[in-house]
């Protein structure tokens, strides 16, 4: 999608960054079926004339606090995010055209024209989201996050997403010193997990 974005920072430590994307398009397509074809000939001439919009749309914000206190590491963020997909579909019908000159875009000159029916169709998934994370020193941490979903396809209840972990670094801790381990750390977790394509075939 075609994206805009802004980044505010409003002090050292806390940042607003916006983006905001969107397509839309439109289409028409005519249909027509003349006397040299059998159903055309049949029917004396038959059109159908179909016009689509698509707007696809994603937004998201979020406002960050980032800061280290001595060995202590901080950083927290709420925010929000939007998708969606809206789509219209119209078409109309016509037979008998008493005229074949304009084709499909002499629709007025059909002897029976059908309905026009329209299909409207709305996907999106409204969030909002929050997570806090502490380290101290790069020896051990906590870290917690929520998320809520609104789908409007589903239900009008949001979706809940709770999650937290903790992490310690044992190297660093306890054997700073040796030199054939690189890296060993031993970490928990318990949380939530989702996504709904809101975007169908996305």
């Amino acid at each position: 999608l075609l994206t805009a974005w802004i980044k505010i920072n409003f002090t050292p430590f806390l940042t607003l960054d916006t983006r905001i994307g969107g397509d839309y398009a439109r289409s028409t397509r005519s249909v027509w079926y003349g006397n040299g074809t059998s159903y055309g000939y049949a029917q004396n001439g038959a059109a159908s004339i179909i016009t689509s919009d698509l707007l696809r749309y994603r937004v998201n914000s979020s406002l960050k606090f980032a800061r280290y206190f001595s060995t202590h590491h901080l950083v927290a963020s709420l925010g929000f995010e939007a998708t969606g997909l809206w789509s219209r579909y119209s078409t109309q019908n016509g037979t008998n055209f008493f005229d074949h000159s304009l084709r499909a875009l002499g629709m007025s000159y059909a002897g029976t024209k059908a309905k026009i029916h329209e299909f409207d169709d709305v996907h999106a998934r409204n969030g909002v989201f929050a997570d806090i994370s502490y380290d101290w020193n790069g020896i051990l941490g906590v870290s917690g996050q929520f998320r809520a979903d609104f789908l409007s396809q589903y239900s009008e209840t949001p979706y809940l997403y709770p999650a937290g972990n903790a992490w310690v670094d044992i190297h660093k801790a306890l054997m700073p010193s040796v030199k054939e381990i690189s890296s060993l750390r031993l970490s928990a977790g318990y949380g939530h997990a989702g996504y709904d394509e809101s975007l169908p075939y996305e």
